[in-house]
């Protein structure tokens, strides 16, 4: 059996694509609640409604990141912040 050429890091966020929050949660330091209460305040990048779906666009996301210094997107949920 061949290998799949996998080029995404199961630790990294994708450059691109469409991510829902329990997966860009992964990349942020801190929880769901926070994360819709900066959305709201516009602090953090406006998501997208697909049909019933909310998702990012990881390239909104990691400039985001950026924005914050934050180069290490592997922060952890426990932060707490």
């Amino acid at each position: 059996m061949a290998a799949i050429n996998q080029t995404i890091q199961p630790d990294q966020l994708p450059a691109t694509g469409l991510k829902r929050a329990s997966e860009i949660l992964k990349y942020l330091p801190f929880k769901k609640t926070k994360l819709y209460a900066m959305v709201k305040s516009g602090e953090f990048c406006q998501p997208l409604k697909i049909g019933v779906m909310t998702c990012w666009r990881c390239e909104d996301v990691h400039a985001w990141l950026a924005a914050q210094g934050n180069t290490n997107q592997t922060a952890a949920n426990d932060a707490g912040v």
